[in-house]
């Protein structure tokens, strides 16, 4: 998590990939990208690998960040019951 970005430009510069893909951890962080260019990443907001947003998603339900939104966390609640 602390050297995302680094570890994808690196594989990306390599041409072990031709494009990165960030998934679970746009839905916890969405400025991630921007908050890296602006010197201000925070770990502590990265995705936490929880898969409560695929629990979402298998509920048909709207997937998002459980841990990081309210909103989702709402809906996990509600498909907990």
């Amino acid at each position: 998590r602390e050297d995302l970005i680094e570890q994808s430009e690196r594989q990306l510069r390599e041409g072990i990939c031709d494009m990165v893909g960030y998934g679970r951890m746009w839905l916890a962080y969405p400025d991630f990208y921007r908050d890296h260019l602006n010197g201000n990443f925070e770990v502590k907001k990265c995705c936490l690998a929880c898969s409560k947003c695929t629990e979402l998603m298998r509920a048909k339900r709207v997937s998002g960040c459980a841990v990081f939104h309210e909103y989702y966390r709402n809906l996990y609640t509600e498909i907990q019951k």
